[in-house]
């Protein structure tokens, strides 16, 4: 816990020398350590910061796709309402006529 209020302090630009004690405690951080946590820091603010570029370029090419789904779901959707257009006109069409046959065989079984 208290290398934790070490590094904490560090970051906030407290000033040390070669080994600077802790006011925490009796530890103390010498010059390499406060290093490799500035360098720590800076890598960690690298990181962070080109996560966030990869997920930004990565919700770009989300956006692309579902854009591209969209138009091909559009155009399904088209296809499937010109589909039962069609449909619905055979059956009308065909609707009379099967009236038609139906009352030919009613007929034919009655007369024979």
């Amino acid at each position: 816990m208290t290398r934790c209020w070490r590094v904490l302090d560090v970051l906030d630009g407290r000033p040390h020398g070669q080994a600077i004690e802790s006011t925490r405690g009796n530890e103390t951080l010498n010059v390499q350590t406060i290093e490799d946590v500035r360098k720590l820091a800076r890598d960690s603010d690298e990181t962070l910061r080109n996560h966030r570029i990869i997920r930004e370029i990565e919700i770009q090419e989300m956006e692309k796709v579902f854009k591209q789904y969209k138009a091909v779901m559009k155009q399904n959707i088209d296809g499937f309402r010109e589909r039962a257009e069609g449909i619905e006109k055979q059956r009308r069409e065909l609707s009379p006529k099967l009236i038609r046959l139906a009352r030919a065989v009613v007929e034919g079984t009655a007369s024979g």
